[in-house]
């Protein structure tokens, strides 16, 4: 269908919605521009087929049912943390680690299982990193969020970029980023570079945009 002309593109999709095992997926809603979330709502409301939207904020049309997804099953933790390490630039630094460490310390939140990796293939002992997570206070999204902050490898340049992210909704140009956090061009993009490492932000696929990455907890 990428290949069609535009109006044959649409009148593709169409006919593809109206087939009986049709599911629309919309995935990241809270990266659609603010101007045209009312729009897509009302699309996905009347599709001529189910609809399954993923959004790390609540989505708040009366129409939906939102369902909070809050921990993994131990079979699917266990299989996202060993591809987490298989793709590690660091796989020694799990060398002999059980997952079910990880799993239990991050409680089988998918983002904060990212978190903990992220943080042992900085160079980072994993049971240094267990010990002080299990002795931080609040959930376990807090403390290592609140462990991942505080490393002297993040740097004072990183946490400012990280604070001056809250600013933005969903995301930011490095220049803007810059701006606001006080940082020169070269001192953003190291500051950046420690972030997404940490998986403490995301950038867009030209790598010209950051966006803070949210973990989504039970309330």
């Amino acid at each position: 269908m990428r290949t069609l002309a535009l109006d044959a593109k649409a009148d593709a999709a169409r006919n593809l919605l109206t087939e009986p095992c049709a599911l629309l997926v919309l995935d990241n809603f809270e990266t659609v521009a603010e101007a045209e979330q009312a729009r897509l709502t009302e699309f996905l409301a009347n599709a001529p087929c189910a609809a399954l939207v993923t959004t790390r904020q609540m989505f708040s049309d009366r129409r939906a049912r939102n369902i909070l997804i809050d921990a993994m099953g131990d079979a699917e933790a266990r299989e996202f943390v060993n591809k987490l390490i298989e793709i590690s630039p660091r796989r020694e630094a799990f060398a002999g680690l059980d997952v079910a460490e990880i799993i239990k310390v991050a409680a089988a939140n998918p983002l904060v299982m990212e978190w903990v990796v992220a943080q042992i293939q900085q160079a980072q002992e994993p049971r240094h990193v267990f010990d002080e997570l299990a002795h931080g206070r609040g959930d376990a999204a807090q403390r290592v969020f609140d462990r991942s902050f505080n490393l002297p490898y993040l740097g004072d340049d990183g946490r400012a970029a990280l604070l001056a992210l809250t600013l933005f909704t969903p995301n930011a140009s490095r220049n803007a980023l810059a701006e606001v956090a006080g940082l020169d061009a070269e001192r953003v993009d190291d500051s950046v570079m420690r972030l997404v490492s940490l998986r403490l932000a995301d950038t867009d696929a030209l790598n010209a945009r950051v966006e803070r990455v949210r973990v989504r907890k039970a309330e």
